[in-house]
């Protein structure tokens, strides 16, 4: 049976962006204490009053919250202000205080559950659901997008926010194309396989030209100063974060990473891209973690795309007279390896550059990639490996001759 994109909460225009922009408020007023706080989270930042004031919030019921875009919106405003008190003080929680107090720690939990993710933030709260259309009227592109919510006020934050869901917005195609190639090799239908693999072909080529904008108007400097500690989760707190009055145990989530983007993710299973352990053999442990920064119902469309992956076998199984869907998926698999170069170009300019520039890390390369991502892991060997496998997910004639038919694959499933 074929998947369907609705059930999942999923569109064939915005893919895992909301089929409607996000709330720019809650509508209850009931919430004002939390919007008021956002409101003025630049300010309360800049005079380093944010924890004072978080302290000063009430604890209010989650359970007046009606539909799932006022759950998002709650889950956005609750992790921007946590991320603020941990982070937003001259010097990080120290060990003996390294709780989130229950006005924020209760509703996030609750919140978090709701949507099935962990209660930090994430690439969901910073780009999915973080955005508005400077003219409502107008079409859901770049230059008519604005970040909801920054920590920074800056133009180079919004910046970095709404590059991100463009990205989302541009891969958006390949969601109905990977539902539909899935139902061809099932069917036997090469046509329309070919179809679909034109589609995110095509789209992957759009996230590529996407992607590079970044350099457009994120300053280096400011990125890795003044925004991306923000992003950071609870990995470099000695004994994590307690939630308070929700259990007595520290967490160390990770906090928002590209590797949460359930869209990359469904493209690596959908090509049949395997990950490994970085340096080692076996599943990539880091990867599977991110999935859990996923929103439950994108998780388990991820999943199902994943249960049901049978593009490659098909591919691979094809005899000489198939040599154009091997060149189609060739091409998609390609796209998905240069938008890794892509990738790892932005990672050596914002990060692994901005460290060594303040003597954070030796002057030697191989020292320069032990910088962590926002996540917490090793960041360039991770992301050069993760984009020599997608290279090595090509399919070359001589291996395909060398591997088991498509009715092989098929019949030993």
């Amino acid at each position: 049976m074929s998947l369907s994109l609705e059930h999942y909460g999923l569109s064939p225009v915005t893919g895992f962006l909301p089929s409607k922009p996000p709330l720019q408020r809650l509508p209850d007023a009931y919430f004002a204490p939390w919007e008021n706080r956002l409101d003025g989270l630049h300010e309360a930042l800049a005079d380093h009053s944010i924890r004072k004031d978080i302290q000063k919030l009430p604890l209010l019921d989650t359970t007046r919250l009606q539909t799932t875009e006022e759950y998002q919106r709650a889950f956005l405003v609750l992790c921007f202000l946590s991320h603020a008190y941990v982070w937003g003080e001259e010097e990080a929680a120290k060990p003996c205080d390294q709780i989130l107090p229950a006005p924020l720690a209760v509703p996030l939990t609750k919140v978090s559950d709701h949507l099935g993710l962990h209660p930090v933030l994430c690439h969901a709260s910073v780009a999915l659901w973080n955005y508005r259309l400077i003219d409502e009227k107008g079409p859901l592109e770049l230059s008519n997008m604005e970040a909801l919510a920054t920590f920074t006020g800056t133009p180079d934050e919004s910046w970095f926010h709404i590059v991100t869901a463009s990205i989302e917005i541009a891969g958006a195609p390949c969601l109905p194309a990977i539902v539909s190639a899935l139902d061809h090799v099932r069917n036997g239908h090469s046509a329309g396989l070919k179809a679909s693999l034109e589609t995110i072909e095509t789209a992957l080529k759009e996230m590529n030209r996407q992607l590079p904008r970044m350099f457009e108007r994120l300053d280096p400097g400011v990125f890795y100063n003044s925004i991306r500690p923000y992003l950071s989760g609870w990995k470099s707190l000695e004994q994590g974060l307690i939630y308070e009055a929700c259990d007595d145990r520290g967490h160390s989530f990770a906090g928002a990473s590209a590797a949460q983007s359930c869209l990359i993710a469904v493209l690596d299973v959908a090509l049949g891209v395997v990950h490994h352990e970085t340096g080692q053999q076996g599943p990539n442990r880091f990867m599977l973690t991110m999935r859990q920064h996923m929103p439950g119902s994108h998780r388990a469309f991820l999943e199902a795309v994943e249960a049901a992956a049978n593009v490659r076998p098909f591919i691979l199984g094809l005899d000489d007279s198939g040599q154009e869907l091997v060149r189609l998926y060739n091409a998609c698999v390609h796209q998905l390896k240069l938008f890794r170069d892509k990738h790892v170009q932005i990672v050596s300019l914002y990060v692994v550059n901005q460290a060594r520039k303040q003597d954070r890390l030796g002057p030697q390369p191989k020292e320069a990639q032990q910088v962590l991502g926002t996540a917490g892991a090793s960041v360039m060997p991770f992301l050069k490996q993760a984009r020599n496998e997608t290279n090595e997910t090509k399919v070359s004639l001589d291996e395909k001759k060398s591997r088991p038919s498509w009715l092989d694959w098929f019949l030993g499933r």
